[in-house]
């Protein structure tokens, strides 16, 4: 079994060399990343979680560093090049994690993890199949907007990569212990530190609603006329760089600003619009309530997860100093039971449910 594979490689308990123990090591740590990512996104889709009512999450001891190709994941992301002590003990959190979560599984859904192999092969097909699904509403979704095709192809490279890297579970591994260590330097709770992603696909549909697309252009327009500098779209909770990035790849006159806390998160996210040659996107490594919204004309929120303290904070910012006539668009509509003040408020729908409420200040008289 892959397991009992690795704990051999980990423990020496094999007369290969040194080297080849190594490369076997990086090979059985990237089955073993894949039935952990695919057992996570199958026990996920199926609403269970572990014991305490909370995802059962994996940690390591691997420190963030500058941007390097990833020896597990092939990816550039902030995971230096591993030494063989921490493929091990990356290794050795898949393997916990594994059994936590077969232990908390219901048993009509323990034969659908009894079986690595089997469970890679059949979780590796249906996630490759979700993956293509994206694929094709995004590029839908792009020539309905016109995007140019260099614009599209850049945007294919980009959500393929950005896949890739939040599957690794050396990323994963350094997401966690960044965030354990921020939240307790800070005060914010862990909660705030929730990692999700949105389809290019899902985020164009809420741009493009009639009344939140004419009150974007309103927007953008008023701070072209009223400021020297581009008017700026920002992202709060910019994470690996998802949803500033489509504004940059679909609004090439827009500055596209993402706010993020999390280091490992923005390095990611800097160096994915650098290989993507995206002038006109920038990402600030820094608290979301001391951000500069002088000049903002769309403010994005990714507040699904954040505490009502934080909520609560941010809406006070925004009603402070948001400029006049400025729409801010969230996920659940967290401003307005906040009491942010609005001339008009929508929601976009998909058949999930709520993806984005958008909301204008009022106009400057």
């Amino acid at each position: 079994m892959l397991q009992s594979a690795a704990l051999d490689l980990q423990q020496g308990k094999t007369s290969q060399p040194a080297a080849q123990r190594r490369r076997q090591l990086v090979s059985t740590l990237r089955v073993l990343q894949e039935l952990h990512c695919l057992t996570t996104n199958t026990l996920n889709k199926l609403t269970l979680s572990g014991p305490d009512g909370e995802q059962q999450d994996s940690s390591s001891t691997l420190d963030a560093t500058a941007t390097s190709v990833c020896r597990v994941c092939g990816h550039q992301h902030c995971c230096s090049a591993p030494s063989a002590q921490q493929l091990q003990d990356a290794a050795v959190q898949l393997n916990k994690g594994l059994s936590e979560w077969r232990s908390s599984a219901p048993e009509h859904i323990k034969d659908l993890i009894s079986s690595e192999q089997s469970s890679a092969q059949h979780f590796a097909g249906a996630r490759q199949q979700q993956l293509e699904a994206e694929t094709a509403a995004n590029m839908e979704a792009a020539a309905a907007a016109q995007l140019p095709a260099q614009a599209c192809n850049a945007l294919q490279e980009v959500v393929s990569q950005l896949r890739a890297i939040e599957s690794c579970v050396l990323f994963q591994a350094q997401l966690l212990q960044q965030a354990a260590a921020v939240s307790a330097g800070t005060g914010y709770s862990s909660s705030n530190f929730a990692y999700s992603s949105t389809p290019f696909s899902s985020w164009l549909k809420v741009h493009r609603e009639p009344q939140v697309a004419a009150a974007i252009q309103a927007a953008m327009d008023r701070r072209l006329t009223s400021s020297s500098s581009r008017p700026c779209y920002m992202v709060w909770g910019a994470s690996i760089g998802w949803l500033a990035l489509y504004a940059a790849l679909t609004h090439s006159s827009w500055s596209v600003v993402g706010i993020e806390l999390l280091p490992v998160l923005v390095q990611v996210a800097q160096h994915m619009a650098q290989a993507a040659g995206l002038t006109g996107v920038s990402f600030d490594c820094g608290d979301l309530l001391a951000s500069d919204l002088s000049n903002v004309g769309v403010l994005l929120l990714t507040e699904q997860c954040w505490d009502d303290q934080l909520i609560a904070k941010a809406a006070a910012k925004v009603q402070a100093e948001l400029p006049a006539g400025s729409v801010v668009i969230d996920y659940t509509g967290s401003m307005g039971r906040a009491g942010l003040a609005s001339s008009f408020s929508t929601a976009v729908s998909e058949e999930q449910g709520t993806i984005g409420l958008a909301k204008s200040r009022g106009h400057e008289e």
